[in-house]
């Protein structure tokens, strides 16, 4: 029998001091850490085998703690994230407070605001964004299943999820917007 506070407890605890975890997330199976601990993030690039110039995808339980991670926050983007009806990944210029090693090039950080309740309490309890990136190395297909994941990725990670509700996912990936600087949606993905 699992205990899902014990498991949101354990991964928030694991997050907190600085581990890898493999995680569901509300699209695809994530591999993440505390997005501000530039240590942890690099240990997801060398994980991932990841150009570490390629952004990051960063999760917050609110946008309440989204406003601590960006310098402004437009009413189109609070509209977007409160309507869209799928998962949604905003790309923002200027972050702060995040991980120097999670922005892109461009010094650009794309976040989302989860819409997966179990998630959102491990964040909340964690009390720190969460980085994600795809539980795959970079270039391979991204697994539905827990047990689909590499066990090299699986081996690499500090901490395994395995809630029983939540091992087979719809493995749809957001989709990732910008504003341009007219205020305007751009579609990347």
């Amino acid at each position: 029998m699992y205990n899902e506070n014990q498991i949101i407890n354990n991964a928030a605890k694991a997050i907190q001091a600085g581990h890898t975890m493999l995680y569901p997330s509300d699209t695809i199976w994530g591999i993440g850490c505390d997005a501000t601990n530039n240590e942890s993030v690099n240990k997801i690039i060398e994980i991932k085998k990841r150009a570490a110039s390629k952004g990051l995808i960063v999760l917050v339980d609110s946008i309440q703690q989204l406003l601590k991670y960006v310098e402004t926050l437009s009413e189109q983007a609070i509209t977007l994230i409160q309507t869209y009806p799928t998962a949604v990944t905003i790309v923002y210029q200027n972050p702060k407070n995040i991980a120097t090693a999670a922005l892109a090039a461009d010094g650009s950080i794309a976040i989302r605001v989860c819409k997966f309740h179990f998630l959102n309490q491990i964040i909340a309890e964690a009390n720190v964004p969460l980085l994600s990136t795809s539980a795959n190395m970079t270039g391979e297909a991204t697994p539905a299943h827990l047990y689909q994941i590499d066990h090299e990725i699986r081996n690499a990670v500090d901490y395994v999820i395995e809630h029983p509700n939540y091992l087979q996912l719809e493995n749809n990936p957001s989709r990732i917007v910008r504003f341009d600087a007219n205020n305007e949606l751009v579609i990347l993905r």
